[in-house]
């Protein structure tokens, strides 16, 4: 059985090469996290829903530069945990 990070890896690989479909299943595997870490960090629904999509779209456009040398959840929480706080940063220089 092959390992979960070779598995990831490989679907990475499959989505570089062109099988752009097989992008759903990173977003299948990861939505949970994703949503549940911005639902987090801003105690709303809609909001953390708006973040997760603007999320996995700098994932697709930042794909190449997984390396794999980590988990892709590790790499995704990363991108999840720096978007929402950007956005966190803009919300209060709002408020301001």
């Amino acid at each position: 059985m092959e390992s979960k990070l070779q598995e990831n890896t490989d679907v990475v690989q499959a989505v570089l090469a062109g099988e752009k479909e097989k992008f759903a299943q990173i977003i299948d595997d990861q939505k949970n996290l994703v949503y549940s870490i911005l639902l987090r960090m801003t105690d709303d629904h809609e909001g953390a829903n708006d973040l997760a999509q603007e999320v996995f779209v700098k994932v697709y456009r930042q794909l190449k530069q997984f390396k794999g040398k980590s988990k892709l959840s590790t790499w995704i929480y990363k991108i999840t945990y720096f978007h929402g706080l950007s956005h966190l940063r803009k919300q209060k220089r709002l408020l301001q």
